[in-house]
Protein backbone atom coordinates (compact mmCIF):
# COMPACT_ATOMS: atom_id res chain seq x y z
CA UNK A 1 0.00 0.00 0.00
CA UNK A 2 1.39 3.48 -0.64
CA UNK A 3 2.16 5.67 2.43
CA UNK A 4 0.95 8.72 3.59
CA UNK A 5 4.32 10.40 2.97
CA UNK A 6 4.12 9.32 -0.70
CA UNK A 7 0.91 10.33 -0.73
CA UNK A 8 1.48 13.89 -0.10
CA UNK A 9 4.75 14.37 -1.70
CA UNK A 10 2.70 13.72 -4.97
CA UNK A 11 -0.15 16.24 -4.25
CA UNK A 12 2.22 18.57 -2.93
CA UNK A 13 4.23 18.27 -6.04
CA UNK A 14 0.53 18.74 -8.00
CA UNK A 15 -0.31 21.18 -5.63
CA UNK A 16 2.46 23.74 -7.18
CA UNK A 17 1.62 22.86 -10.99
CA UNK A 18 -2.43 22.83 -10.37
CA UNK A 19 -4.13 26.14 -9.10
CA UNK A 20 -7.83 24.43 -8.55
CA UNK A 21 -6.92 23.12 -5.00
CA UNK A 22 -10.69 22.64 -4.17
CA UNK A 23 -10.70 19.99 -7.29
CA UNK A 24 -7.12 18.73 -5.71
CA UNK A 25 -8.40 18.28 -2.27
CA UNK A 26 -11.75 16.24 -3.56
CA UNK A 27 -9.68 14.03 -5.44
CA UNK A 28 -7.75 13.32 -2.81
CA UNK A 29 -10.60 12.29 -0.62
CA UNK A 30 -12.09 10.25 -3.33
CA UNK A 31 -8.67 8.31 -3.96
CA UNK A 32 -8.31 8.07 -0.33
CA UNK A 33 -11.88 6.01 0.05
CA UNK A 34 -11.20 4.00 -3.51
CA UNK A 35 -8.91 2.71 -1.50
CA UNK A 36 -10.21 2.71 2.03
CA UNK A 37 -7.42 4.67 3.35
CA UNK A 38 -9.11 7.48 4.70
CA UNK A 39 -7.43 6.48 8.03
CA UNK A 40 -4.22 8.24 5.98
CA UNK A 41 -5.64 11.54 5.86
CA UNK A 42 -4.32 12.79 9.15
CA UNK A 43 -0.52 12.12 8.06
CA UNK A 44 -0.75 13.34 4.67
CA UNK A 45 -2.32 16.26 5.48
CA UNK A 46 0.58 16.91 8.33
CA UNK A 47 3.18 15.64 6.12
CA UNK A 48 1.56 18.87 3.62
CA UNK A 49 2.29 21.07 6.28
CA UNK A 50 5.51 20.18 6.88
CA UNK A 51 6.67 20.18 3.13
CA UNK A 52 5.39 23.87 2.76
CA UNK A 53 7.05 24.84 5.47
CA UNK A 54 10.05 23.58 4.51
CA UNK A 55 9.57 25.22 1.34
CA UNK A 56 8.66 28.31 2.57
CA UNK A 57 12.42 28.22 4.68
CA UNK A 58 14.01 27.25 1.74
CA UNK A 59 12.90 30.59 -0.12
CA UNK A 60 13.40 32.40 2.89
CA UNK A 61 16.35 35.13 2.79
CA UNK A 62 18.66 35.40 5.83
CA UNK A 63 20.57 38.47 6.09
CA UNK A 64 22.83 38.64 9.00
CA UNK A 65 25.39 41.25 10.07
CA UNK A 66 27.00 43.63 12.68
CA UNK A 67 24.35 46.21 12.46
CA UNK A 68 21.05 47.36 11.01
CA UNK A 69 20.89 47.15 7.30
CA UNK A 70 19.00 50.62 5.79
CA UNK A 71 16.26 49.32 2.67
CA UNK A 72 18.89 50.40 -0.01
CA UNK A 73 21.56 48.07 0.81
CA UNK A 74 18.94 44.91 1.51
CA UNK A 75 17.29 46.02 -2.07
CA UNK A 76 20.95 45.47 -3.47
CA UNK A 77 21.42 42.12 -1.70
CA UNK A 78 18.34 41.10 -2.46
CA UNK A 79 18.07 41.89 -5.59
CA UNK A 80 21.71 40.65 -6.87
CA UNK A 81 20.65 36.85 -5.06
CA UNK A 82 17.49 37.33 -7.63
CA UNK A 83 15.09 37.03 -4.40
CA UNK A 84 13.18 40.31 -4.30
CA UNK A 85 10.23 38.60 -3.63
CA UNK A 86 11.40 36.61 -0.73
CA UNK A 87 10.27 36.75 2.92
CA UNK A 88 13.27 38.56 4.84
CA UNK A 89 14.80 37.20 7.92
CA UNK A 90 17.26 39.75 9.00
CA UNK A 91 19.56 39.32 12.08
CA UNK A 92 22.35 41.55 14.16
CA UNK A 93 25.30 39.63 14.92
CA UNK A 94 28.08 42.00 16.56
CA UNK A 95 31.02 39.23 15.90
CA UNK A 96 30.71 39.81 12.16
CA UNK A 97 32.16 43.39 12.60
CA UNK A 98 31.25 44.26 8.75
CA UNK A 99 29.90 43.18 5.63
CA UNK A 100 27.30 40.50 6.20
CA UNK A 101 26.11 36.76 5.78
CA UNK A 102 23.34 35.58 3.87
CA UNK A 103 21.29 32.64 3.06
CA UNK A 104 19.02 31.58 0.33
CA UNK A 105 17.45 28.61 -1.17
CA UNK A 106 20.81 26.57 0.41
CA UNK A 107 23.30 28.80 -0.24
CA UNK A 108 25.28 30.52 2.07
CA UNK A 109 26.60 33.98 0.49
CA UNK A 110 29.60 35.21 3.32
CA UNK A 111 30.60 38.42 2.69
CA UNK A 112 31.57 39.14 6.17
CA UNK A 113 34.73 41.21 7.55
CA UNK A 114 35.49 38.32 10.79
CA UNK A 115 35.49 35.55 7.33
CA UNK A 116 37.75 37.63 5.06
CA UNK A 117 40.36 38.13 8.52
CA UNK A 118 39.92 34.52 9.04
CA UNK A 119 40.67 33.88 5.29
CA UNK A 120 43.47 36.11 5.68
CA UNK A 121 45.04 34.48 8.73
CA UNK A 122 44.78 31.02 7.10
CA UNK A 123 46.43 32.56 4.01
CA UNK A 124 49.49 34.06 6.10
CA UNK A 125 50.11 31.12 8.56
CA UNK A 126 51.04 28.35 5.33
Amino acid sequence: MISSTNIAQAVYELSQKEHNGAALSDNLVLYLEKNHALALLPNVIAQLQYLQSRDDAYATIRITSPYAMDKKILGTITKTLDATDAPQELQQQPELIGGFVAEYKGVVYDASVQTQLTNLKQALTL
